[in-house]
């Protein structure tokens, strides 16, 4: 009976030969799996990126758990190599129970070095609703069709990978010109969860926006990928976005944060949100003041550029509506702010604050205001760059140095021929007219100031950084030129009634004005009062 079981000894050495065995089938089945799934991954990886795919390395430990590792992993969509690789991956990591491998389930996926670069979209230059039916904008290379099969046959179809974490990745959008930077987006964080390729998958990531610059936190859902057109890949989320350095665009300044909801496509996303910035600023004045808005925003995620549909805005306590794009001009190196402006009952005081040297601006009332505002890009402050041209109104005008509140003052008591009045003080005045503003100096072709007794028509320039004034134009008051002042003046005066009193007016005089606004010149032109119209 003994001779049919082998002796412990014997057994002992047989269980040491079996171990030795399966760890040498093992050790080259593993060679032997790492090779088959490296070309297996790459032919994938392929068929479903419309790809060429390189991988430097990549072996697999099947014990304790399946392991994957590999380095040098490209993928550039549709063999271009004009352009950088839409994904490359220095290092990434796999783990997996072997009967999870078997149900196309992977636990965890670590990636080091991660960096997708998105080409430039090819489609028109201002998005138009959602362009979900745009055709394909990737790219191409000029290569023949590879025949390959359709992405829901390869091997990566059905696989599902619990969590995708990368560190210190980045996201590139190439320009469209080769000579132009690309926009760059540091992601320090990235977690992907329940990643499908046929199916959305949810993220949380965390990233710095290079231009203003801040910090980005967002999380949302992304996908499926769409082979075709990367571009086209659905994305949507919340953000936070804060600390928001506004310095970092030449002439403005202040702490800004934002939150909202986004959607749509990569190259194409809808953005809903509200802004904050409590000192907002013209850093080439220095007079902060809090700024709050809510927008809708349309930005096209391949290039930046962004079109503002709609926000709501409030300086100060002054309400605005904006409306406008924020674009990169063809052959242009930076961005263009062209946006129009709309007001009707916004305080002056709060605009001119942004605008002027002063500690207090020189004039305040309610103002209404139709304009279009263009900043184009350069290294010269914001004030010397912008161009505004448009119409505008002020009610309840009244100005806030008692030195030009004065000439006012008496201007209306002479107006009504009441020049002694003195209960007649802080009169309120009303303006209206057309402007443009170009280079920090202020042209209002037509300028028409009112109050009660006296009308100003004026045509001039006001330099906003010195606060020169330069215009020429009429003053009409209702009373007569003797009814201006009293005693023996008034009465010689009687004699000039006839030659002053023209248009409609008791009193018609041309005037210029000149000097400065803490310090104005009114000059009446008597040779042109006294010639024949």
């Amino acid at each position: 009976m003994s001779r049919f079981f082998p002796s412990r000894r014997t057994a002992g050495w047989l269980a040491i030969a079996a171990i030795a065995l399966l760890g040498a089938a093992l050790w080259f089945s593993q060679g032997w799996l790492s090779n088959l799934a490296r070309r297996e991954l790459v032919s994938a990886l392929e068929n479903r990126f419309d790809a060429t795919v390189h991988v430097q390395s990549l072996t697999i430990r099947l014990l304790p758990r399946v392991h994957v590792t590999g380095t040098g992993l490209e993928l550039r969509h549709r063999g271009r190599t004009d352009i950088p690789p839409l994904i490359a991956i220095k290092q990434f990591a796999a783990d997996a129970g072997l009967f999870e491998v078997l149900r196309q389930h992977i636990s965890t996926v670590r990636v080091t070095g991660l960096t997708l670069a998105l080409p430039p979209d090819d489609g028109p230059s201002q998005p138009s609703g959602d362009r979900d039916d745009r055709g394909d904008t990737g790219g191409t290379s000029g290569q023949p069709d590879r025949g390959q099969k359709p992405a829901s046959q390869s091997m990566i179809g059905g696989l599902v990978i619990q969590d995708v974490i990368a560190n210190q990745a980045v996201i590139l959008l190439l320009p469209d010109k080769p000579d132009h930077q690309p926009l760059r987006f540091d992601i320090s964080h990235l977690d992907v969860h329940h990643f499908q390729f046929d199916e959305p998958s949810s993220y949380t990531a965390t990233l710095t926006n290079p231009k203003p610059k801040g910090d980005i936190a967002c999380s949302g859902h992304f996908g499926p990928w769409q082979r075709e057109d990367p571009g086209a890949t659905p994305v949507d989320g919340h953000y936070r976005f804060t600390n928001v350095d506004l310095s970092t665009i030449n002439g403005i300044g202040g702490t800004l944060s934002s939150e909202g909801e986004y959607d749509g496509r990569l190259a194409s996303l809808r953005v809903k949100g509200t802004t904050d910035t409590p000192d907002f600023q013209l850093s080439s004045v220095g007079h902060p003041l809090p700024l709050e808005t809510k927008f809708e925003a349309l930005i096209d995620g391949t290039n930046g550029n962004t079109w503002l549909r709609h926000i709501d805005a409030n300086l100060a306590g002054s309400p605005l509506e904006v409306s406008g794009a924020v674009v990169q001009e063809p052959k242009a190196e930076h961005r263009t702010i062209e946006v129009d402006v709309k007001t009707t009952e916004a305080r002056l005081e709060d605009l001119l604050t942004l605008a002027v040297s002063q500690p207090q601006p020189a004039l305040a009332g309610t103002l209404g205001l139709q304009a279009h505002l263009v900043i184009p890009p350069g290294d010269e402050d914001v004030v010397k760059r912008v161009a505004l041209d448009g119409t505008f109104t002020i009610s309840d005008g009244r100005f806030t140095r008692d030195g030009i509140q004065s000439k006012v003052d008496t201007l209306s008591r002479r107006g009504r021929g009441q020049p002694k009045d003195e209960r007649i003080r802080n009169v309120l005045s009303t303006f209206s007219g057309t402007f443009d503003l170009h280079r920090g100096v202020l042209h209002l072709p037509r300028l028409a100031f009112s109050v009660n007794g006296a009308q100003v028509h004026l045509a001039g320039t006001y330099v906003l950084q010195s606060e020169a004034l330069n215009f020429a134009g009429n003053l009409r008051l209702k009373a007569h030129l003797s009814e201006t002042t009293t005693g023996v003046k008034s009465f010689f005066l009687k004699l000039l009634d006839p030659l002053f009193s023209k248009h409609g007016a008791g009193t018609y005089l041309p005037i210029t004005v000149t000097g400065t606004v803490d310090h104005p010149s009114f000059d009446v032109q008597i040779g042109k009062a006294l010639s024949p119209e």
